[in-house]
């Protein structure tokens, strides 16, 4: 157990010669908010780009759907019954 809390500290040392420490001037709050809000700004730009791409590609294809259906319903509403299924009329022939 020992060896594992020199080695916890070597590590929490080495972690903060690594690491500076935050400046703790005046300014380090508003600096800090400002690069929070700059990523969530570009996030934010990033989503409702995304937004706009898939609901255009759902309006596009909606619209080529119904580009493809509504004229095929329009021939079959306007096809004669006669010829909407037709039926191969053939004599009946009996053999001996």
């Amino acid at each position: 157990m020992e060896k594992w809390n020199t080695e916890l500290d070597q590590l929490f040392a080495k972690y903060k010669d690594a690491v500076p420490d935050p400046d703790a001037s005046a300014n380090f709050m508003p600096g800090l908010w400002q690069k929070i809000e700059a990523r969530q700004s570009f996030t934010m730009r990033i989503k409702k780009l995304t937004q706009v791409f898939v609901v255009a590609t759902a309006a596009v294809c909606l619209g080529l759907g119904m580009a493809v259906v509504v004229p095929s319903l329009h021939q079959i509403c306007a096809a004669p019954t006669w010829t909407f299924w037709p039926t191969p009329i053939r004599p009946i022939i009996s053999q001996p």
